[in-house]
């Protein structure tokens, strides 16, 4: 009997324990079900989250895109959002602030991503043939053939738009700004290749007061282009360019420090790979003479040579993406009274020229100067930069080559404080493609004046869109298209 008591009452503990390990198994595989479906649902979660956002990146680069194919940065809407994939985007884009706001959703979770876009600011003295903040005047003679303004008699200064995009149409060709009147004598027209019998020319000035003859800081053309519809008007702002020389002095303290001394390059041929010699420094004169300097590699960007003294160039070729910076032994010169001649560019003859290849650049810290036989390969463009003065001289005896031009540049010619031409009464014919611009306006400040004086024989400026270079926008506070300036806010 007791035997039989205690074998039931062990089968009864075994019962117990067994139900017992079945209700914690069964316990802890629902929480493992419940952990697992909760992970589930937080890595869904996560994966929409990233979604969203990936979405919200996806509006700011088609806004991006938008703003710099001249489309609004404003996309779609809340109620009508763009699709891609599981989710739409829409942007919202505030050109007060430029601030530009992208809105991804997906499966109910709504992400946003706010940006700040720098704009391309191109100031319209680059839209333009000739701007200046002062102008004296602009000369011409008679035309022995009243109707063929480019006759190779002509005296004067000749300035048409060349350009092929229809756009510019319209553009100003002459922009003046400031206290000095400018009187136009030369011709200042566009080209026919419009399709149009009817030159159009323009120039425009800014005025303290009035829109009346007496308060016009230029007069009319004296002979106007048979046929020709003079258009005039006033601006308040020719939009002079902000330059900022840091990013030039930089460069040439460091060429002070740790460059090599004076070298001469004569009868050679100088080959930089951009992929070892990106930058050279030389802390001394830089003097090229009848020698070629190349980039090996220009698809692998540009080569920069960076002088700390003065540059001279002599009959030679400086090949595509070639960039020089012409120190002038100072790195800061705006506390000099003289600034000393910084880079200096000729050629020889009609034969033996100085050559300048495409997407070339040349800044000078100090003062520039271009004498005959400086010209620009077939279709390529360059950049010239001035801090202070750019002469442009030909004084070579035009009956050698009475229709060529003695110089012939294309791109962008910039000084800040002057620009002169001066074709002496035996010059040859010189030729600018691109625009020019001379430096900042203001009431009493010296800076940007354009003078003609020196005009004995015919110049040629021809404007037509040139390309301006990442570096060249830097230094005029100009970015290339829209692009996201500063840190982005992630909601």
């Amino acid at each position: 009997m007791f035997k039989r008591t205690l074998f039931s009452s062990e089968k009864g503990y075994a019962l117990a324990f067994a139900v017992g390990v079945m209700l914690i198994m069964m316990l802890l595989g629902t929480m493992f079900v419940t952990l697992i479906y909760n992970e589930m649902i937080q890595f869904s979660r996560h994966r929409e989250i990233s979604q969203a956002y990936y979405l919200a990146e996806a509006g700011v680069n088609h806004a991006l895109w938008n703003l710099n194919n001249g489309i609004s940065g404003s996309m779609a809407s809340e109620a009508s959002p763009i699709s891609l994939g599981d989710g739409s985007y829409y942007t919202v884009f505030d050109s007060n602030s430029k601030l530009l706001t992208s809105i991804g959703k997906v499966a109910g979770v709504t992400k946003k991503i706010t940006v700040h876009v720098k704009l391309q600011v191109l100031p319209a003295s680059f839209e333009r043939a000739v701007s200046g903040a002062r102008f004296n005047s602009i000369p011409g003679g008679d035309i022995s053939t009243p109707d063929d303004p480019w006759n190779p008699n002509y005296v004067g200064v000749f300035i048409h738009n060349a350009s092929t995009d229809s756009a510019t149409f319209d553009d100003v060709m002459v922009m003046n700004d400031g206290s000095n009147s400018l009187t136009i004598n030369g011709y200042v027209v566009n080209d026919e290749a419009f399709g149009t019998e009817d030159y159009l020319g323009y120039a425009y000035s800014s005025s303290s007061g009035g829109v009346g003859p007496d308060s016009k800081r230029y007069d009319y053309p004296s002979n106007v282009y048979p046929n020709a519809h003079w258009k005039d008007g006033i601006v308040g702002d020719v939009e002079l360019p902000e330059f900022d020389t840091s990013s030039y002095e930089t460069k040439i303290a460091l060429a002070e420090n740790a460059g090599t001394g004076d070298v001469t390059w004569t009868g050679t041929t100088i080959t930089y790979d951009p992929a070892t010699h990106a930058q050279v420094l030389f802390s001394g004169d830089l003097t090229i003479t009848n020698s070629t300097v190349q980039n090996s590699n220009p698809d692998g960007g540009a080569v920069e040579i960076v002088v700390f003294e003065k540059v001279t160039i002599d009959t030679s070729t400086i090949g595509p993406k070639v960039h020089i910076i012409a120190g002038g032994g100072s790195v800061n010169k705006e506390s000099q009274l003289q600034n000393p001649l910084a880079l200096e560019m000729t050629g020889q003859n009609k034969n033996i020229r100085t050559w300048l290849g495409d997407e070339t650049q040349f800044y000078s810290n100090g003062k520039t100067l271009i004498h005959d036989y400086v010209c620009m390969s077939a279709d390529s463009q360059t950049t010239i930069i001035s801090r202070f003065r750019f002469d442009i001289e030909s004084d070579i005896n035009a009956a050698e080559d009475p229709t060529g031009y003695h110089i012939n540049l294309e791109g962008i010619f910039f000084s800040k404080r002057r620009i002169d031409f001066k074709l002496e009464t035996n010059g040859g014919n010189v030729r600018v493609n691109g625009c020019v611009v001379a430096g900042n306006s203001g009431a009493t400040s010296p800076d940007g004046q354009i003078n003609f004086g020196g005009i004995n024989h015919r110049l040629d400026l021809v404007f037509s869109k040139s390309f301006i270079s990442d570096e060249v926008g830097a230094a005029f506070n100009i970015v290339s298209g829209a692009v996201l300036d500063y840190s982005t806010w992630r909601e």
